[in-house]
């Protein structure tokens, strides 16, 4: 009888340590799937600007969602904040913009009211994309509203140099491995990949450009200059005689004048800039007008940062 029972005892408290095992290893799956979701579920990323968001993408891949507040065409010294941007920020795992005042006007505000601390100034989640780059057109002396929309800090269109576009990509890659440490080494690769066919592009691009070297242009607001010191041709003056200031028409005819006497080819403007002026003084001049994107997806063949530098540099060295 005893040794019934004991048997039967063993033989019942064998099968509650099978379904109890049963349950713990269902529980270590569920677990092990849940951690898995969360590990897979990409960065929030949010960008100023379209050509911080390509280049964003292109260190993160799949590796995280990524969406520009403006599109491609747009003025980036005058945006126009928007309620959902604010929302948009609160979700945000890293914000990306990129400095130098150039959005000194809208985004201040909008990370305030997004009460996200990851993202704020100085926290990990925030990247100023200007980190490392050399500054062009930097103000010396006292600067005033009399000399028009002035960037105190320095021109801040450093995108259009590939070469900076590398340096960007490396303030990213930084900012997404202290967001995301489990996936350093996927980042680091893909910034090398990224790295490599910039310089590969690049240096093509400066062939194309060699028999240009030191041929003079005109623009309408200088942005362009980041990509005229990498590539070797030379900003002879602007349209605009203030900063972000349309000109009069005395300073339009002097400028139609001077690019006529010194015989200088092409103008180069931008979409979201005054064409039409850009316009009349190319056609009353006999330079060549070219409105170029000079911001990712703000025309044909320019959906990512290194398509619409290599359209831009293509279409300079043609008309050249």
């Amino acid at each position: 009888m005893y040794w019934a029972f004991t048997r039967r005892i063993a033989f019942e408290y064998g099968e509650y340590e099978d379904m109890i095992m049963r349950k713990n290893r269902f529980l270590i799956l569920a677990l092990l799937f849940i951690a898995e979701s969360a590990l897979a579920k990409p960065l929030r990323v949010i960008t100023t600007t379209t050509d911080l968001a390509s280049i964003a993408q292109e260190v993160g891949r799949d590796l995280v969602s990524v969406e520009s507040l403006t599109q491609g065409n747009t003025d980036l010294h005058f945006v126009m904040a928007q309620p959902n941007f604010i929302l948009k920020l609160n979700e945000a795992d890293v914000f990306i913009e990129v400095g130098l005042d150039l959005e000194a006007g809208w985004t201040p505000n909008l990370l305030q009211q997004a009460r996200n601390p990851k993202i704020q100034r100085g926290r990990q989640g925030y990247c100023v994309a200007v980190r490392g780059i050399k500054l062009l057109n930097v103000p010396v002396g006292e600067v005033t509203r009399f000399l028009g929309d002035m960037h105190i800090y320095g021109n801040p269109h450093y995108w259009a140099d590939p070469v900076n576009g590398i340096i960007i990509a490396r303030n990213i890659r930084d900012t997404f491995i202290a967001n995301d440490p489990l996936n350093a080494e996927a980042y680091r690769k893909n910034f090398d990949d990224f790295a490599a066919r910039t310089k590969k592009l690049t240096a093509e691009l400066m062939q194309l450009m060699k028999p240009h070297r030191g041929k003079r242009v005109y623009v309408y607001h200088q942005e362009f200059n980041y990509l005229a010191n990498r590539f070797g041709f030379e900003i002879a003056g602007a349209i605009e005689e203030k900063m972000g200031v349309t000109p009069g028409p005395g300073w339009i005819r002097q400028t139609i004048d001077k690019i006529k006497k010194e015989k200088i080819p092409v103008i180069l403007c931008s979409p979201w800039t005054n064409v039409g002026v850009a316009r009349r003084v190319a056609e009353e001049s006999g330079a060549k007008l070219l409105i170029l994107p000079i911001q990712t997806g703000a025309g044909e063949n320019t959906d990512t940062w290194l398509k619409m530098i290599e359209y831009n540099v293509r279409a300079i060295a043609a008309a050249l």
